[in-house]
């Protein structure tokens, strides 16, 4: 081989090789902010049948015979309206793309996406720039699910709320409030919520969810841990997890965001809430062991800082009272009596997960758990 040849394919090479470390530098440093790597992110639009759902049919708590109390719903309220998608459901269509109606008859979008892997439902306003998102299947992430706008093609991964291929990368979506609860608890809170009805064309795809009581040691079809970016071994990997940011500022005044996680072991034994700290900033976790429901609040109002304890009364509804005026105040963060009625808590980002999705995307999670070993991410 010719000397110069020889030279230039080495060059090549090393361009090669340093191009590859510093592509996954830069992948390691910015999966917050959408950066991905393509050869994980699996497109299962041939594979599998998924369909998204639009505007499905909504009925009153007093048509919804086909419920049971204990079935997971994930319960959103927008512009006053309330409504339940049961995970049985959703967990096959992965996203319902909806709306509701303002007092002023403006359309309100927005989506509820749901991993039926990972146990994690998100909702999201799908206003981006002025124009609708309608979000569809598309595949795997990090052994999440992954999604896309459908006039696009944009790939959308739920668990950041970022659009990271197409002509919408490095765009995101604001997440919105939701309660991932029974449907006891939340008709309770709730009981003029509107509840969706089973798809009929796909009623035989739709199967039992128990995601808060099941445990997996490995995923249940091979192409999920392919699509798998790093591990982290401080936790099991299907150990659930609530997990939580917090958007804050770094020492240079930019925007920066800290995640926690919260094992479900810690907040069984927390007798309904937890106080914490994260970046300078008061976090608290309300927490209902009944219905295995948890949110993240900030305990701030108008200046004053609360400090929360959780009761159960003879109705069995875990109820929260604030010790500086005895306010009787919801999971939902918000004041049912007592002299904070009609106030409500700022609400954080956070959704119920499984350890394996959230080290994933945020693998520089802190875990609130003094009992867990030091441990350290793995890249795949």
């Amino acid at each position: 081989m010719p000397a110069n040849v020889k030279k230039l394919l080495l060059i090549l090479l090393a361009s090669v090789v340093l191009g590859a470390a510093a592509y996954r530098l830069f992948h390691r440093d910015s999966t917050n902010s959408g950066a991905v790597d393509q050869g994980k992110l699996w497109d299962g639009r041939s594979t599998v049948r998924f369909k998204a759902l639009a505007s499905p049919e909504m009925v009153p708590v007093a048509k919804a015979d086909f419920m049971q109390p204990g079935d997971y719903v994930l319960g959103v309220t927008v512009e006053g309206h309330s409504r339940a998608y049961p995970s049985t459901y959703i967990g096959y269509h992965h996203v319902v793309n909806d709306k509701v109606y303002s007092s002023s008859n403006i359309a309100h979008w927005f989506a509820v996406t749901y991993c039926d892997m990972c146990g994690t439902g998100i909702m999201f306003d799908t206003m981006l720039d002025g124009k609708r998102c309608e979000l569809e299947f598309y595949g795997l992430y990090n052994g999440t699910i992954a999604l896309c706008d459908k006039e696009t093609g944009s790939v959308f991964l739920p668990s950041t709320g970022n659009f990271v291929t197409g002509p919408l990368e490095r765009k995101s979506l604001k997440m919105g409030s939701l309660l991932d609860t029974t449907w006891l608890a939340w008709k309770r809170l709730h009981p003029d919520t509107l509840v969706m009805i089973p798809d009929g064309s796909d009623q035989q795809y739709y199967a039992d969810n128990a995601k808060h009581v099941r445990s997996m040691d490995a995923f249940p079809m091979e192409f999920f841990a392919p699509t798998l970016t790093r591990s982290d071994n401080r936790l099991r990997p299907f150990e659930r997890i609530l997990g939580v940011t917090v958007n804050t500022q770094d020492s240079a005044g930019k925007p920066a965001a800290l995640h926690r996680a919260y094992r479900l072991q810690s907040l069984m034994s927390s007798h309904g809430s937890i106080e914490d700290t994260i970046g300078g900033e008061p976090v608290t976790i309300l927490f209902d062991s009944d219905a295995v429901s948890a949110v993240a609040v900030s305990p701030k109002l108008d200046g004053t800082l609360h400090h929360f304890e959780a009761r159960k009364p003879a109705s069995g509804v875990m109820e929260f009272y604030d010790r500086e005026t005895g306010s009787r105040w919801t999971i939902e963060g918000r004041a049912e009596s007592g002299p904070l009625a009609g106030k409500s808590l700022t609400r954080l980002e956070s959704a119920l997960s499984e350890w394996y999705a959230w080290a994933a995307f945020f693998p520089d999670t802190s875990i609130y758990d003094s009992s867990v070993q030091a441990g350290k991410p793995e890249v795949r």
